[in-house]
């Protein structure tokens, strides 16, 4: 059975291992929805209509604050690992929020954390090392697993 679902500006999906659908999208700011497999939608982490991104915008639930998400994955843990168009950030299961790479300027540099920058991420994903893979506007860029699960 196929279910309507009411989602504006929906950028990208993916799936944990307990078949929920993270939806990432964007409006005056973004947002991950969260959809059970049962049906049942919610938001799960950011704030769909508030553009306010502060001085912190790592967070826990609708206090974290998005740019434009371009890229949603899963590692080993259950861990959403989203795309900014300049960023990494992991969410956790519970909905912790934090920056893993990169910041709002937009160039490419390679370096540790948010030292390193990107120019246009596309998408991403997560190999069976926990190593993220990056398309950042023309190049594939290869983040070494530098965190852990906590």
């Amino acid at each position: 059975m196929v279910k309507l679902l009411l989602l504006a500006k929906i950028k990208c999906i993916a799936v944990d291992s307990k078949g929920t659908v993270f939806v990432g999208q964007y409006g005056s700011s973004g947002c991950i929805a969260k959809i059970l497999p049962q049906g049942v939608v919610s938001n799960f982490v950011g704030d769909f209509n508030d553009p306010k991104e502060g001085s912190n915008p790592n967070g826990r639930g609708n206090t974290a604050r998005f740019m434009k998400i371009q890229a949603l994955a899963f590692d080993e843990y259950d861990n959403l690992i989203v795309g900014e168009t300049t960023r990494i950030r992991k969410v956790s299961p519970e909905g912790n929020v934090i920056t893993i790479a990169g910041s709002k300027t937009a160039d490419w540099k390679d370096g540790l954390g948010t030292k390193a920058m990107f120019k246009n991420i596309g998408g991403l994903c997560v190999d069976s090392k926990g190593n993220i893979l990056v398309s950042d506007q023309f190049c594939i860029r290869k983040m070494t697993m530098q965190y852990s699960n906590q």
